[in-house]
């Protein structure tokens, strides 16, 4: 049997999605924005190679102009430094880096190799004094390093691009996952709201049937009392009008017998109701379910048009045998009342399907029961009869649940289904 899971662990699993849902879109968030770092600090490294060979252009024509007393040339190995460093990542003066993507290997191989080709053209024109640097070394040098600028500005502006490109997704990402967060947030309040106002009126509710409950039991009980008087009675009656036998004799007797109805339809919806608030304590032993029919088959008295057929094989249960023998005489009752004057049948089948529990259908030939109204037949005062309570088959569920068990009806054909534990445990 699925037990209702408690509202206050459907609060408790909500909110701990919601923390969930929260922690994940922080960690996915920050993750991104390393990311995005990263990719920032990329493209300024990347960048710095336009100004190094830009600082090598510098320092040629400083050579050039005499403004320097020698040849050496040190951006060109902060070049090299630079290119490594923006190849393989790691930490360098406090910037973090990972390694290049595989998609830029290309664009940085054809800049390594402007690198050496520069280093080579430098390594040529340098000494320790200054030296006649021709023109056309001013030039070739000049050249390369236009070139390592043209390709840095490549590789730049791709890694820009795609650090635009992370940039706007994070964007929407974070909008999404803001969105989800608050729409989640807001069912789990309208959730919560709506189990909160459930509670309240399902427990003002139970407190109106529990006072009425307590009404009805004292009204019933009250009733029950000038009913025995009555039938006590009409016995006397009966008694003292079979001696004698004229025309006014048999319209007596013909009354007192519908008087007799009468006080039995009046007992059987005082029962109902009796049935219905009473919660006395449980019996629990081991009883014979074949055994509980045949009582409650007696007791039913279905009329000679009317066939109840029990199940030829038997099952012993832990169960109360006297509240299941009012949850058994409702159901042939409530049959016999469907199919009326009509010839019918109703059957019972005993199903030992499962290890720890058994199924009972109750199966009678009467008309099918409307879907509008299947969902509300075991609602306490839902009833179709003119002479309903509205109670029968609502005490039905109440016994079967305190069983730990559950009933059911299909409507075509109509079946009553009652699925019961073999063994009792008390919750």
């Amino acid at each position: 049997m699925v037990r209702k899971m408690k509202s206050s662990s459907k609060i408790s699993i909500l909110v701990s999605v919601q923390i969930v849902l929260i922690l994940g879109s922080f960690l996915v968030l920050a993750y991104l924005e390393t990311t995005k770092a990263l990719h920032g600090n990329l493209v300024n490294v990347s960048g710095k190679n336009r100004f190094l060979a830009s600082e090598i252009k510098n320092e040629i024509n400083h050579v050039v102009f005499h403004v320097t007393a020698n040849s050496k040339f040190t951006a060109i190995s902060s070049l090299e430094d630079n290119l490594l460093f923006l190849k393989n990542g790691g930490i360098h003066q406090d910037i973090e880096l990972d390694p290049l993507n595989n998609k830029y290997d290309q664009d940085w191989k054809e800049l390594w190799a402007q690198y050496v080709q520069l280093d080579r053209a430098l390594n040529l024109v340098s000494g320790e004094d200054v030296v006649s640097v021709s023109v056309e070394d001013v030039e070739r040098i000049e050249h390369l390093a236009d070139n390592l600028i043209t390709d840095s500005d490549i590789l730049t502006n791709k890694i820009g691009k795609d650090l635009e490109t992370l940039s706007f997704n994070l964007f929407i990402l974070e909008v999404l996952l803001g969105s989800i967060n608050i729409v989640v947030h807001v069912f789990m309040i309208l959730y919560v709201i709506s189990i909160f106002k459930k509670e309240s009126e399902e427990k003002l509710k139970n407190e109106r049937f529990t006072v009425i409950g307590e009404l009805a039991s004292n009204i019933a009980h009250d009733i029950k009392n000038p009913l025995t008087v009555i039938v006590n009675s009409l016995q006397i009656l009966q008694k003292r009008s079979s001696r004698t036998s004229n025309a006014k004799e048999d319209l007596i007797n013909k009354e007192v017998g519908r008087i007799g109805v009468s006080v039995k339809r009046i007992d059987h919806q005082v029962d109902e109701v009796l049935n219905y608030v009473k919660n006395v304590p449980m019996k629990i032993d081991e009883n014979s379910l074949l055994e509980i029919l045949r009582n409650a088959k007696d007791t039913a008295m279905s009329p000679s048009h009317i066939q109840i057929e029990l199940p030829a094989n038997d099952i012993k249960i832990e169960c109360d045998e006297t509240q299941l023998h009012v949850v058994f005489v409702n159901l042939f009752r409530n049959a016999i009342q469907a199919i009326g004057s009509d010839t019918g049948t109703i059957k019972v089948k005993i199903l030992d399907l499962h290890q720890d529990k058994i199924h009972m259908d109750f199966v009678n030939s009467g008309p099918a029961i409307f879907e509008n109204e299947s969902s509300h037949i075991f609602e306490p005062l839902f009833t179709t009869k003119m002479e309903g309570t509205g109670l029968g088959l609502a005490s039905c569920k109440n016994i079967i649940t305190r069983h730990n068990g559950t009933i059911h009806v299909q409507s075509k054909p109509v079946v009553f289904t009652v699925i019961l534990p073999k063994k009792y445990i008390p919750k």
